[in-house]
């Protein structure tokens, strides 16, 4: 896990290597352990490592093959082994232990189909003076970053945004649509757009062939979610033994390392499978730590299920108890949005952050994690589109039946006609749009019309399959996976995510929906393949918290230092409100006229990183 930089410049003259360094010094935090820069004609590449696999000097990048091919790499490629047996078998010579030769052995054997080959997370720079070029890629998921800054005088690749700022000639000007996107309808990565105008991410599964002699560049995508198909031939019991080979498979090669590795464990079904299963596996490299983020206010405490994952596995358990307070009183918050490179939705962030905080203070380098389930599994309670599709096929008494089971597992009676009506109509053609209410009387014409519609945005869906692939590819997977990088990379810990394993998520893709979701029961096939390691208060767990903490309660004691930010982000954005009515809503919040709204939680984070980046607006 480390981070890396790339100049291309347009104009045949040298990069300079001060430039490449700086662009390395902003990500220390990436690559405490090592770092490489490395210029060749007008190209320059730098590094920063983070030793995981093979702590010999051999890891060292840039690292430079007997063609001449250069490569820059952050991420792991999990079945390097299998990979580089199967290159050796066709005659390929090898000099290292590591993934990153893998990578370069794989690319003059396949060319840029042996992206398709990887098992990993990664975003890859690669120089190929035989054909020109440069060759980038990014993993399937996007779990790890790549952005390029396409200017007129040069290509710029990076791990992180803030490396930009080195350059002279890179001027922070505010992206406005993905601004006013997150400040009215609360959306973050939901593109390959960022806050920073004319900076973009590559997106998931995609590769970027940029042409040396024109300086043209084209994306090529190599994966898509949308190309799975269905098994509908597949048998439950089938399904729930291949379902626990991929997952067993999966958090195995995630258990190499020659570092500490430890967990993250919630106490939701998620992380504690991963810990079930690292246990079961009993990789002697595991360090038997799981950390737990844990409050004294029941209401997103988790420690019973905590408890019982630890007595079910004997692992050692660390729980901390953090300071929400902390963002305002140690300007932690400014630090947070800084190392995200974005504002954040929420204060749940400080959470995530807390865990990979005590993981380094603890002494450990790796992370397992259990982002990627929900989406893939039914765990974010999609019944409705799951009814809907059963009102539409006339299985009248099956909807009748499903409703019962849901009404018992997850909601009161009047919550649950509220959450299926409106769907269910919607999906059968009712025009509804009576029932649209203006909620964004604070802000201004000009914020609202900046959001620029996108197909997404408007699609109705009828069914749970084409939800999944709108999470997975546009909303919660891709701010999810950014929010786990920088949380984790900030403390120089590597996160790694069994359930995004390719090979395991195609899998998932092609089940049957009522394999997921059942009897008013979500993530159905994880349930039931794990339940011999898991402890059966997990298993029939039906309550869902995620990475939350006490915002509410955060804003009301903080309510000076608030005010004092939030006066900071009407001044420097009034063309974005309205600032009498803004101000009515808040006072009206804090005095308990209106229920809590994260809207000010939201304006506060933006309005750090602004300042922090110093963007033009």
């Amino acid at each position: 896990m480390c981070g890396l930089s790339a100049i291309i410049n347009k104009k045949p003259y040298p990069v300079r290597s001060e430039l490449v360094s700086a662009m390395n010094d902003k990500i220390i935090h990436r690559g405490p352990d090592d770092f490489g820069i490395l210029t060749v004609n007008q190209i320059g590449f730098g590094f920063r490592r983070l030793s995981i696999l093979d702590l010999s000097e051999h890891g060292h990048q840039p690292m430079v093959d007997s063609m001449n091919n250069i490569v820059v790499f952050n991420g792991e490629i999990f079945n390097y082994i299998e990979l580089r047996n199967q290159l050796k078998s066709e005659g390929e010579k090898f000099k290292t232990e590591t993934d990153t030769e893998v990578i370069l052995v794989a690319y003059r054997k396949w060319g840029i189909d042996c992206f398709s080959k990887f098992n990993g997370m990664w975003g890859i720079v690669l120089y190929d003076p035989s054909e020109n070029r440069i060759v980038a890629s990014r993993d399937r998921f996007g779990i790890k970053p790549l952005y390029y800054w396409d200017s007129p005088d040069k290509m710029v690749f990076c791990s992180e945004i803030k490396q930009l700022a080195a350059l002279p000639s890179f001027k922070p000007k505010l992206n406005d649509d993905v601004a006013s996107r997150f400040l009215v309808k609360r959306q973050l990565n939901t593109s390959n757009n960022t806050f920073f105008d004319q900076v973009n991410d590559l997106p998931p599964g995609h590769n970027m062939i940029y042409d040396l002699d024109d300086h043209n560049y084209k994306l090529n995508c190599y994966y898509k979610v949308e190309d799975i198909s269905i098994n509908s031939e597949i048998s439950f019991g089938e399904a729930k033994e291949e379902f626990y080979r991929l997952f067993e498979k999966s958090v195995s090669i995630r258990l190499r390392s020659d570092v500490p590795i430890g967990s993250c464990l919630s106490g939701g079904l998620d992380s504690s499978s991963i810990v079930g299963m690292a246990a079961s596996i009993g990789a002697n490299n595991l360090s038997a730590t799981t950390i737990s983020s844990c409050w004294g206010d029941k209401r997103y405490d988790e420690q019973e299920y905590i408890d019982e994952v630890i007595k079910s596995t004997k692992f050692e358990s660390l729980k901390i108890f953090p300071d929400i307070n902390e963002l305002l009183s140690s300007n932690l918050l400014s630090e947070i949005v800084y190392h995200q490179d974005q504002p954040i939705k929420s204060a749940s962030h400080f959470s995530e952050y807390a865990v990979f905080r005590a993981a380094k203070e603890t002494g450990l380098t790796v992370m397992l994690d259990g982002q990627g389930s929900d989406e893939f599994l039914a765990g974010y309670i999609p019944f409705r589109f799951y009814n809907a599709d059963l009102l539409k096929q006339g299985r009248l008494l099956k909807l009748i039946k499903e409703l019962q089971y849901q009404k018992k597992n997850h909601y009161g009676l009047f919550s649950l006609i509220s959450h299926n009506l409106t769907h269910m109509l919607r999906s059968t053609g009712v025009d509804l749009s009576f029932l649209k209410q203006n909620s964004n009387k604070v802000f201004s014409r000009q914020l609202l019309d900046s959001v620029t519609p996108r197909p997404q945005d408007k699609k109705a869906f009828s069914t749970y399959r084409e939800s999944s692939f709108n999470e997975i590819r546009y909303t919660s997977i891709p701010y999810q996976l950014h929010s786990e990088d920088r949380n984790s990379m900030m403390h120089s810990i590597e996160s790694r995510l069994p359930f995004l394993d390719f090979e395991l998520a195609d899998f998932m893709l092609s089940l049957p929906d009522e394999m997921k979701m059942s009897k008013g029961i979500t993530k159905r096939i994880l349930r039931e393949s794990l339940k011999p390691l898991l402890p059966e208060m997990i298993v029939q767990r039906h309550t869902k918290k995620g990475f939350e903490a006490p915002e509410e309660p955060f804003m009301r004691k903080n309510n000076k230092e608030v005010r004092g930010i939030l006066d900071r982000a009407i001044e420097s954005n009034r063309a974005f409100f309205r600032p009498d009515d803004l101000f009515q809503f808040y006072d009206d919040m804090i005095n308990g006229k209106r229920e809590y709204d994260n809207l000010f939680f939201r304006l506060m984070s933006y309005q750090l990183w602004a300042e922090r980046f110093e963007i033009i607006n």
